[in-house]
């Protein structure tokens, strides 16, 4: 590998300028950009998919009454621990030979989430081409000779590109001559900071310091993950929940919870079939879906203990990479488990030895999938994500809940058999409902605990924000409060197709009537609502917590 290059960014000498914003949109022939006013001379207030460097203006009052212009020439850091490269499923981002981090372009299938995984709001979505864009370090003047197009225009010389560890030296005199320097706008040598790559290690920057301040709200982008990615959240969650029932109850009792598990693997196969459909719509072509399984890649350097044989590629730190296979197995053994029974209900003979086989190595996939857009979003930068480390838990639960939810459903229609098997079905699903309600306060604790300004506003989006009612209402009087009330009251000792239906649902009408002695019995069209509105809380829960972490701050 060739010596690691670097540009060190000086900015006590920056003049604001824009030379180096100009001269980075000029040799990238980036398009223009309608100028916009934010209440500062800074123009424009984020990077883009059009604006690779961006100069910073910060305004702080002084001893004197007036205002000190703290200013800072921006761009991405090429960091040593990359945030972008260990998310990318495809490979598309990796590390030269220089120690600097690109995107291929014909490679990237346009996830977004390096652009939610930055936590220095860098990576942008291109919407006309589909894929992720950001500083390239001028790669193609490099490799001819010449120094990046910043650095060359820079009049000051506030940016000075070189082989890293001469840069680093020069950091550090710098700082010792000028502490005074050091401490205004962002610290000089935290630009290149201890790591022996370009960048240094990824670690949120403040521009002044004001009290513990930890994040600048409005500084991270999201990835504006659609409406299908919540769909495709809910039905891979569904899918596992269902299918890892499914086997529980035929390892314990195959014959006596056969409708069960019936349900269950036709349930989990059928929720699932969707999910790569999903997520081909939302990338565009199904092409760039299998560029997460296997794509040709420049480099090999493409993320922490990546594993690559030929063109496939797995990347065990990046959930989204990690996902994608674990989907594509438990598609396969969730296909195999539902073949079997379905030639069982065809008059055939089962194969137990494959339906153990695929229910057990299936019931870990299944777990995965069900657990693991939680870790997907926890690994992001997103303010309400990058605390949550209960969210793969409490994806979890959700999943249990509702996959039981649903095999309830189907065994409380007209013409339903196994409905003596609900009733601890329902233990089961009230158990899930007790570890979810503790896995959401665990969340909502960690998050409020980090002491951020931008997570602040994040959690306070999603209690009392424009997501608050929907969080309320569906996340926790329909999904838990009503549930686990009616649960420990002790009321319900047996439950009927109807009375199951009633723990799973969680509504004030139905706990008033129960408590009030009224429902004795239930009708199976009762059991079928409630048992859809359970479901429709279990959508509502992983909905609003999304749609709550992709706000951005202003």
């Amino acid at each position: 590998m060739a010596r690691t290059l670097a540009m060190f960014t000086d900015v006590s000498l920056c003049i604001g300028c824009r030379a180096c914003q100009v001269a980075c949109k000029q040799w990238n022939q980036l398009a223009p950009e309608e100028p916009e006013w934010t209440g500062s001379y800074q123009n424009h207030s984020h990077f883009t998919d059009k604006s690779y460097r961006l100069v910073r203006f910060f305004e702080e009052p002084n001893d004197k009454g007036s205002l000190t212009w703290h200013m800072m020439s921006d761009v991405c850091k090429h960091c040593a621990q990359a945030g972008c490269l260990e998310a990318c499923p495809t490979g598309a981002i990796y590390r030269t030979e220089y120690g600097t981090v690109n995107i291929n372009q014909d490679i990237c299938n346009g996830c977004r989430y390096c652009v939610s995984a930055c936590p220095f709001g860098v990576v942008a979505f291109n919407h006309d081409t589909g894929t992720a864009t950001k500083c390239t370090f001028c790669n193609d003047r490099i490799h001819n000779g010449l120094g990046p197009a910043c650095a060359k225009a820079c009049p000051t010389e506030s940016i000075a590109f070189g082989f890293r560890d001469e840069l680093a030296t020069k950091a550090q005199k710098r700082a010792q001559t000028s502490p005074a320097e050091r401490d205004r706008g962002f610290a000089a040598v935290d630009r290149l900071g201890p790591r022996g790559r370009a960048g240094g290690p990824c670690r949120v920057q403040r521009p002044w310091r004001e009290g513990r301040r930890l994040m600048e709200p409005g500084l991270l982008k999201s990835a504006e993950w659609p409406f299908l990615i919540d769909l495709y959240f809910f039905l891979a969650g569904l899918a596992g929940g269902a299918f890892v029932i499914a086997t529980i109850a035929y390892l314990l009792d195959g014959r006596r919870y056969r409708d069960v598990v019936r349900v269950g693997y036709y349930l989990a196969f059928l929720t699932v079939v969707p999910g790569p459909i999903l997520l081909s719509v939302d990338l565009g072509l199904p092409t760039r879906f299998l560029h997460m399984l296997m794509v040709s890649k420049p480099s090999v350097d493409i993320g922490m203990s990546a594993i690559t044989i030929g063109p496939f590629h797995l990347k065990p730190f990046s959930p989204m990479s990690a996902g994608a296979w674990a989907l594509l197995g438990f598609g396969v053994l969730a296909f195999l488990a539902a073949l079997d029974v379905f030639l069982e209900d065809r008059g055939g003979r089962s194969i137990p030895n494959l339906r153990v086989a695929a229910g057990v190595i299936g019931g870990f996939f299944g777990f995965f999938i069900a657990a693991y857009p939680g870790v997907l979003l926890g690994a992001t930068a997103r303010p309400l994500f990058i605390s949550g480390h209960w969210l793969g838990a409490l994806f979890l639960a959700v999943s249990a809940s509702t996959g039981g939810a649903a095999i309830a459903l189907v065994l409380s229609l007209p013409g339903g058999r196994g409905r003596e098997s609900l009733s601890p079905l329902m233990r089961l699903t009230a158990f899930a409902l007790i570890i979810q309600a503790a896995a959401l306060l665990l969340f909502l604790v960690s998050v409020g605990s980090a002491g951020s300004v931008g997570i602040g506003q994040a959690l306070a989006a999603l209690l009392s924000g424009p997501h608050g009612i929907v969080f309320w209402l569906g996340a926790v009087i329909i999904g838990l409060a009503a549930p686990l009330a009616l649960q420990f009251g002790g009321v319900i000792k047996k439950a009927e197709a109807g009375m199951v239906a009633l723990v799973s649902v969680g509504l004030a009408a139905p706990l008033a009537l129960q408590f009030g002695g009224v429902i004795k019995k239930a009708e199976a069209g009762m059991v079928a609502l409630v048992s859809v509105l359970v479901l429709v809380g279990g959508f509502v829960v992983k909905y609003v917590i999304v749609a709550a972490g992709q706000v951005v701050a202003s």
